[in-house]
């Protein structure tokens, strides 16, 4: 596989870098959760504040028609939000998903070199050991 120190670190550096990104779309993910629920609960408590502002009552038809454009243009605002929030969380999903494949990968690769430096290593032993024995026979 790969033969050179060189290239190992490479493969390492690589690695690093892949779960340096992975964990960095984490913290992206977790944000536009935080964000993602904090738009969900002021959704909620407006619609809550609505439903109180309008069974009080005791206002006049111009201030309950104001009231409920705002409502209606504050919702519509929070909606908004919440579908781009959503759109930006499974964005983040799907480019946290591709680099733990590529964390996955790489560390894939190291296991493999590990194994067949380890192999090479061993048949090096084996060789040594022959070699040794040779010269013994031939003395």
């Amino acid at each position: 596989m790969i033969e050179t120190p060189r290239a190992r670190r490479s493969l390492e550096k690589l690695l690093r870098l892949a779960r340096a990104d992975t964990d960095a779309l984490r913290v992206d993910l977790a944000d536009v959760e935080r964000a993602r629920d904090a738009t969900q609960a002021s959704l909620s408590d407006l619609e809550e504040k609505a439903l109180r502002e309008e069974a009080a009552g005791g206002h006049g038809v111009a201030e309950v028609a104001a009231f409920r454009e705002g409502v209606r243009a504050r919702r519509h605002n929070l909606t908004t939000t919440l579908m781009t929030l959503e759109d930006a969380e499974l964005s983040v999903r799907d480019r946290l998903e591709t680099a733990f494949i590529e964390v996955k990968k790489l560390e894939h690769l190291i296991e493999i070199n590990d194994r067949a430096d380890k192999k090479a290593g061993r048949r090096g032993d084996l060789s040594d050991m022959d070699e040794m024995a040779g010269l013994r026979v031939r003395r």
